[in-house]
């Protein structure tokens, strides 16, 4: 099956974006409760892992598990903060 236009432009700027060194996705597991703690802490995600903010450009799997890992967070926290009150 033959690639669109869309799917050549997406393609390339992935290329584009590639560096000499990445994580894979099991890496990025790695760092994803860490990750998340910062982001949940309120810390500037410029000053997390450059490695991981780039495998979440990159990679949308990796990113939505990361979105759902933040609500469910954001959520527990708010239930926490109930609790608490």
């Amino acid at each position: 099956m033959p690639l669109n236009h869309k799917q050549i432009q997406t393609l390339i700027e992935l290329v584009a974006k590639t560096e000499d060194r990445e994580l894979d996705c099991d890496e990025f597991v790695n760092f994803l409760a860490e990750w998340s703690e910062k982001v949940m802490n309120g810390e500037a995600v410029a000053t997390a892992n450059a490695s991981v903010r780039h495998h979440l450009d990159i990679c949308p799997e990796c990113s939505e598990e990361f979105r759902i890992i933040l609500e469910i967070l954001k959520e527990s926290d708010g239930e926490a903060d109930a609790l608490l009150a």
